[in-house]
């Protein structure tokens, strides 16, 4: 009886360490199961991160061949169009006195037979020079055909309102005087550019555009004032 209970107690304590060594075996199982799981779904979002950066810069390369493609073929497109005559370089200098007057649009119109479908004109900078420019459509180009101008120059005046007095808002007779004033100071506000020199058909400017060199005109406006 006391072999045999020997003998059943190491059997279990035998069947006892195989359980608990599959059941060890398994957790590590699945434990590794677990981890290559982890590392299988890491890599595959690895991937995945280095699929999109590769994919984002393989559309920014797209991006940027098609815009040097475009800058290229608009390179192209900026040609001087075959309508338009050779340019040569052109200033027109606007005072008034001694101040430069800034901001003023000078316009070219042809006298002569070399008018085309282009435009000529210049906007004054803050030392009152316009160099001026011929334009056809979109196309744009620095200098002016060959030939005889008139020149005629426009500039807003500028009127710089008086703000609405606080308080008057309910008052309709004190906003309407209000009004009224501002619109007469405005209607009596002096132009800086006299009005002979505002039209084509009044103008007294007039420049030649000669061949193989540069034309340059100065105008004091205050010369004109009496016409004004």
């Amino acid at each position: 009886m006391g072999s045999y209970g020997n003998a059943k107690r190491y059997r279990n304590r035998y069947n006892a360490i195989i359980f608990v060594t599959k059941r060890r075996l398994r957790i590590i199982r699945l434990k590794h199961q677990s981890y290559d799981a982890w590392f299988y779904s890491l890599f595959e979002n690895l991937k995945s991160v280095e699929y999109r950066k590769n994919y984002k810069m393989k559309y920014l390369k797209y991006i940027f061949l098609s815009g040097l493609c475009l800058s290229l073929v608009a390179g192209c497109g900026t040609g001087k169009p075959d309508s338009i005559p050779d340019l040569f370089p052109a200033t027109v200098t606007i005072k008034k006195g001694t101040v430069a007057v800034a901001d003023a649009t000078v316009i070219f119109t042809s006298t002569g037979n070399n008018s085309g479908s282009w435009s000529v004109s210049g906007t004054t900078d803050s030392n009152g020079i316009a160099k001026m420019n011929t334009t056809l459509g979109s196309w744009s180009g620095h200098g002016v055909p060959s030939g005889e101008y008139k020149i005629f120059i426009n500039k807003a005046p500028v009127f710089t309102s008086v703000p609405m007095p606080t308080g008057i808002d309910g008052d309709e007779a004190a906003k309407q005087a209000y009004e009224q004033e501002q619109a007469k100071k405005k209607a009596s506000f002096a132009k800086e550019i006299p009005s002979i020199l505002t039209l084509a058909s009044s103008t007294p400017l007039k420049l030649a555009v000669t061949s193989g060199s540069s034309a340059e005109l100065t105008v004091d406006v205050s010369e004109y004032e009496k016409n004004r």
